[in-house]
């Protein structure tokens, strides 16, 4: 187009492209408080105003062409492999990517550390510091998980010094990586707010204790701070794994039997390694554990980031490792420790508390910080019998209230000419996902077989009674 001798260019500007869904950052990239994925993905759901479910079943899934999934669209035991390194991480992000058009996602899981991490240093459960929820809050900024409070040998908050906690503060219930309604900061069972007040008391921790969380956490961060070139270093060196083992611990054993005329044997005794467990290291049956490497990194001076990049040079003396450690998991050696009789007092209000439901013996368990029911029971084996027996009682007397309110409202669905389906159901119960819950659809299946109505897959137009 020409105007008074000017040619006017009138095409539009190439726009961008457009994102599938809302092109939300995550919080922290490349640093040492970079966001995990679950706590991305939760801001992500919440966004869309969707649960985790659905956001799996009708975006995820059929994204990667997946015909098999669970019938739920998500597992909450099992969520913590998406920050980890497992296939499932893989394809998460693989569809976030080009999803949200954010590329830098592998960032806020371990998927670059895959190479030399083993399957076992990712929580099971959701951990977090409720002085950093509460101060986000404060500030009035998105609440965030982050990347390494998932690593399960990350016990404290290194801004705080406060342990991290697992449960709810009102309802003591376990916290997932992601739930299908779940809010970060938010309970996803009572919905009560997960962060400490000013008048909330904090878990003290000893001073060796504090050193020991410290010392791990500071060589954890040096691997979050990798640039992309030393992460693709760690990659392509870690490789040959069994190779890259040997070569370490022979360079390990020369240098301190040299300086110090220590042994295999008495080094690994000082650095509190079970000899079996070299052994399965230098034959390639297992990868060594963060847990392991940060003992021997502390003993040796040599930073873990050194041990990755294959920069390995002895400190001028060995140091002894603080007294508490043990071999085997920190998170449940940190409790509190209880003799016989205080346990048994503490059980015994338990027993007696009128105010919340009775819990099971695994969750009573866990509580005290002990891994299997089994310890506890050894230990009080009477007190535990009545805990059992409670439980049962309770989950009995609430199985009945459950079937009377799910058979009364099929009575009446089926009074006005309504098929008692799972919605239906849950309409007039007053109950959104209720039937997630599969002990909750087997009542049901149950009850239409009572009074005979048959049950359909798919939409129903009628009624039909044997």
């Amino acid at each position: 187009m020409e105007r008074e001798g000017k040619t006017i260019n009138t095409t539009l500007p190439e726009l961008p492209s457009r994102s599938v869904l809302y092109n939300i950052s995550p919080i922290g990239t490349g640093t040492a408080d970079a966001e995990s994925l679950t706590s991305y993905l939760t801001r992500l759901i919440n966004a869309h105003n969707l649960n985790a479910g659905v956001f799996f079943r009708k975006i995820i899934y059929p994204y990667l062409g997946k015909e098999t999934f669970p019938r739920d669209g998500l597992v909450p035991k099992k969520s913590s492999s998406f920050n980890n390194f497992h296939q499932g991480a893989w394809e998460l992000v693989s569809a976030l990517k080009e999803l949200t058009t954010v590329s830098t996602l592998e960032g806020h899981t371990l998927l670059d550390f895959s190479t030399f991490l083993s399957n076992y240093e990712v929580s099971s459960s959701k951990y977090w510091c409720p002085h950093c929820y509460q101060e986000t809050k404060d500030r009035k900024l998105p609440i965030f998980d982050k990347l390494l409070w998932v690593l399960d040998i990350v016990e404290i908050c290194h801004v705080h010094n406060c342990k991290l906690i697992c449960s709810c503060l009102s309802c003591n219930t376990e916290q997932y990586h992601l739930s299908r309604n779940g809010t970060i900061g938010y309970c996803y069972k009572c919905g009560s707010w997960l962060g400490y007040t000013k008048n909330d008391k904090t878990i003290e921790v000893s001073k060796e204790y504090l050193q020991w969380q410290q010392w791990i956490i500071e060589n954890i961060i040096d691997l979050l701070l990798l640039n992309n070139y030393e992460r693709d270093r760690i990659k392509k060196t870690w490789v040959n794994y069994e190779d890259n083992v040997n070569k370490f611990f022979n360079k390990i054993f020369d240098e301190v039997f040299e300086k110090y005329s220590i042994y295999k044997t008495k080094f690994f005794n000082l650095v509190r390694i079970p000899n079996r467990l070299y052994y399965n290291w230098d034959k390639g049956k297992q990868r060594i554990g963060l847990i392991s490497l940060l003992k021997i990194s502390y003993v040796t001076g040599i930073k873990l980031k050194k041990f990755l990049l294959m920069e390995i040079e002895l400190d001028i003396c060995l140091r002894q490792l603080p007294e508490f450690i043990y071999d085997n998991n920190l998170r449940y050696k940190s409790h509190k420790k209880y003799d016989i009789d205080e346990l048994r007092k503490e059980i015994i209000e338990i027993i007696y508390d009128k105010d919340n439901p009775p819990p099971s013996l695994a969750k009573v368990a866990r509580s005290f910080g002990y891994k299997n029911s089994r310890t506890l029971k050894t230990k009080l084996p009477n007190e535990c019998n009545i805990i059992i027996k409670n439980y049962k009682n309770y989950m009995s007397e609430n199985k009945k209230e459950k079937k009377k309110a799910i058979s009364e409202a099929v009575t009446h669905l089926l009074e006005n000419g309504v098929y008692p389906s799972q919605k239906s159901v849950e309409r007039k119960l007053g109950k959104t996902s209720y039937f997630w819950n599969h002990s909750n659809r087997v009542l049901l299946n149950e009850i239409c077989k009572e009074k005979g109505v048959v049950r359909k897959k798919g939409p129903h137009t009628k009624i039909e009674i044997k």
